[in-house]
């Protein structure tokens, strides 16, 4: 028999009260006094002990502020629920929503109000989650929502979109309203893991924040949009590094005379035979690494133009889609007489 079996019983109903939960460490051996064979145990109540651990573990997994799994707990919530889901669906949903311009907010309000921020946000998104679903703090102004077993794309987009109205509400600190902004990311899957399908999420988040804050964009590697995106990128990456791109000159004429007084630089490549239209996404992607090229080129352009006597007035750039500035060029390359 065990030391609890054969004294323990008797031992912990005199200590421990009907209603209280008590964790009790049981160590025994066995000794031969006089003649006859014994067991000496010992009961030590450990439950301060234990309640101590359980709350060490509990902070190695929460948010301090927010109380919510933190990013590595939430990892192997995502990772416990792919593992769980049922073959015939799709996998989990994991919806990321980001506050946009979170560090202004911190300025505006200062820490005191910025932690209230991120304390009304994840209260909502607990509320917003329900039954059965997870909710995570994954990054400083970043909270994810993990629904194990999720309806149609419709269904996770309009929880999605249902989720960034309830973050978007006004909060009140100190008597002023502050309206946040937010965006939100969305992956549905299995086979990338917890940790995987979470950052797939986060990518789409970013992805959404590039095109336009305060919307809701799915992740999908096998959209054939960001397929060409990624195939035309590539192409424009290796055109400008084997310098195969120049500018093209489109004169610029006074519609009273007909006089030349101007040109404008247009950036034109093709990739694979097909003129490319740099459209909003490829801009995402290329707009600074086209931006460095342009004035470069322009530069270049328009030292031989000076030499050889043809550079118009002015040349205009484009420039409402990236910041540009000198550091961009050599300008020691232009002539101090141009």
């Amino acid at each position: 028999k065990t030391a609890y079996e054969m004294c323990g019983r008797d031992w912990s109903s005199a200590v421990c009260s009907s209603d209280l939960q008590r964790w009790i460490q049981i160590s025994s051996r066995a000794t031969d006094v006089d003649g006859g064979r014994h067991v000496i145990a010992t009961f030590t109540d450990v439950t301060e002990l234990q309640a101590a651990s359980g709350i060490a573990q509990h902070l190695a997994q929460h948010d301090l502020l927010t109380d919510v799994p933190n990013r590595i707990m939430f990892e192997q919530l995502v990772e416990a629920a792919v593992e769980q889901t049922p073959d015939s669906h799709a996998g989990c949903a994991v919806v990321v929503a980001g506050i946009d311009h979170f560090g202004s907010t911190n300025k505006h309000l200062g820490p005191q109000g910025a932690d209230v921020v991120l304390i009304e946000t994840a209260r909502r998104a607990r509320s917003m989650a329900g039954n059965g679903s997870a909710v995570g703090r994954i990054g400083n102004d970043q909270f994810a929502v993990l629904i194990p077993i999720p309806g149609a794309d419709r269904q996770v987009r309009a929880f999605a979109e249902d989720l960034r109205h309830a973050l978007s509400r006004p909060i009140t600190h100190e008597a002023e309203e502050h309206l946040p902004s937010i965006t939100v990311g969305i992956a549905v899957g299995r086979s990338e893991g917890g940790h995987g399908l979470l950052n797939s999420a986060v990518e789409a988040l970013e992805a959404a924040k590039r095109k336009e804050r305060g919307s809701v964009r799915f992740f999908d590697g096998r959209d054939p949009r960001e397929r060409l995106v990624y195939r035309q990128s590539q192409g424009i990456r290796r055109a400008i590094a084997g310098r195969l791109v120049r500018l093209w000159y489109q004169p610029i004429r006074d519609l009273s005379d007909g006089e030349r007084v101007g040109a404008e630089a247009l950036f034109r490549v093709d990739v694979a035979g097909e003129r490319v239209v740099l459209t909003p996404d490829l801009l995402g992607v290329l707009g600074p690494t086209i931006a460095r090229h342009v004035l470069t080129v322009l530069v270049e352009d328009a030292v031989a133009m000076y030499d050889a006597g043809t550079l118009p007035p002015f040349i205009s750039v484009d420039r409402k889609s990236t910041r540009l500035n000198s550091s961009h060029v050599r300008t020691s390359r232009m002539p101090s007489s141009a």
